[in-house]
């Protein structure tokens, strides 16, 4: 496999050559594994594995895209001389390009590579079944539980790419998945809710037992039966990290130097400008220790460094490539990446958000002591959010909170505001990070949010 795609990056360098035109390639190694059991029994166990090329040919300021799944010499030739002819056609530059000769190419750096995975499917399949047995299944002697789901996904995804002019690199996106989805039912009214709960690391060793994520799931479900109408009003609400990361997901689109440039965000004016609380820094960490995407350069070549979206605050940089750098007269921030059929555009690395304020290690029973009639929301439903605007609207279910205790679960309640107030006001804990996904952050308080209860 590898020396396929080595001969496949030579020969796309070979190719530009003859052809006198520019080329950037990503090839993407893709290895999943897909289980699904119950209790113990594997109901579902799927091995996939795709190996894909995306090409970009640059030729008289005019560039084209093509993707393939077959990496041989004959589709390779095929595919760029369809692009060439697609180019001659472009009466004006209508699809994204870039100078080669400014922003960031890297055109010395060669490719790093690291072992591939040498352990066999079997060897794999083994452990993941290892992890699943250890599962108690005494847990489902609970009456209340009506059925247990457990599932475990890895996926381990391998980048290669580069361009015509000699840079190329490599890194790789690796990581497990586990969680538990449990069905409950209240003995008395025959009231059922759902309850799911999931732990994703890049080593299986760091995973949560399943046990212990079953017994999360389990709990969530049987907490949440038999909700009751909320109140309805202006309220404080904890929201947990998943909300949380929802929200920081949605300041990340709206310093996306893509958007900034296109005027779909309502910050687009607001560099140095304080929209955060004292103490709170979000932070782009492209060497982040345990971080999803760890890696030294970006798509386009550049080098990543350490990047303040937000420092004590103020709001110090957008996320940029070399496109939307030239665009706004900004230093590239070397954020460019790509998919195998889309342009390069701004995407961000590892994520941290953190309040330098607060003490650390906060768990939701004293974050809730912070509320004296509100709110804890563990969910929310919907895409009412408006980037240019700010306006949020959102439904959501969690629990009434009163004196720092849930007091009863609610649902079909609708939480709302506007983007720009919640971050101002935006209280975040600097707790025990939840290292899932790539956004590291804890709970935090939305302070004043208009709740409507139905």
């Amino acid at each position: 496999m590898l020396k396929n795609i080595m001969n496949t990056i030579e020969l796309i360098k070979q190719i530009a050559k003859e052809k006198n035109c520019f080329i950037d390639f990503l090839i993407v190694d893709k290895n999943i594994i897909d289980t699904i059991f119950n209790g113990k029994k594997p109901e579902k166990i799927e091995i996939s594995q795709s190996l894909n090329v995306g090409i970009k040919i640059v030729k008289d300021n005019k560039s084209f895209i093509i993707n393939s799944l077959d990496l041989s010499e004959l589709e390779i030739r095929k595919k760029i001389d369809e692009a060439l002819i697609a180019i001659d056609s472009l009466i004006k530059n209508d699809v994204k390009h870039f100078d080669v000769n400014l922003g960031g190419y890297n055109q010395s750096q060669e490719i790093i590579l690291k072992n591939e995975n040498n352990l066999d499917e079997n060897h794999k399949l083994n452990e993941i079944k290892d992890k699943i047995n250890e599962f108690d299944e005494n847990i489902l002697k609970n009456k209340n539980i009506v059925t247990c789901e457990n599932g475990f996904n890895r996926e381990h995804v391998y980048y290669y790419f580069g361009n015509s002019l000699g840079f190329k690199y490599f890194y790789e996106v690796f990581y497990d998945y586990l969680f538990s989805k449990v069905v409950v039912k209240d003995l008395d009214n025959e009231t059922m809710e759902i309850g799911y709960e999931f732990d994703s690391k890049n080593n299986m060793s760091d995973l949560l037992s399943i046990n212990e994520i079953t017994k999360k799931a389990n709990e969530k479900a049987i907490k949440s039966l038999n909700p009751k109408k909320g109140l309805s009003g202006n309220f404080d609400v904890v929201i947990n990290k998943n909300i949380l990361k929802e929200l920081i997901g949605y300041f990340l689109e709206l310093v996306n130097g893509e958007n900034v440039r296109q005027k779909n965000s309502f910050l687009r004016d607001s560099l140095g400008l304080k929209i955060f609380q004292d103490g709170v820094n979000i932070v782009d960490l492209p060497k982040y220790k345990n971080g999803y995407y760890n890696l030294e350069y970006d798509m386009q070549g550049g080098k990543c460094e350490d990047l303040f979206l937000v420092e004590n605050g103020f709001l110090k940089n957008f996320t940029l490539d070399v496109e939307t750098s030239l665009k706004l007269n900004m230093v590239n921030n070397c954020r460019g990446f790509r998919t195998i059929s889309s342009d390069y555009k701004p995407c961000n690395t590892n994520i941290v958000v953190e309040n330098k304020l607060k003490k650390q290690n906060h768990e939701l029973d004293e974050v809730l002591l912070n509320i004296k009639k509100g709110y804890y929301i563990n969910k929310t439903m919907g895409m009412g959010v408006n980037l240019v605007n700010g306006d949020y609207s959102k439904g959501a279910c969690g629990f009434y909170v009163e004196n720092g205790k849930i007091i009863y679960p609610v649902n079909n309640i609708t939480i709302a505001g506007n983007l720009k107030q919640i971050f101002s006001e935006l209280e975040i804990f600097d707790d025990i990070i939840d290292k899932k996904m790539n956004i590291f952050c804890g709970y935090a308080i939305m302070k004043n949010i208009v709740i409507a209860s139905s």
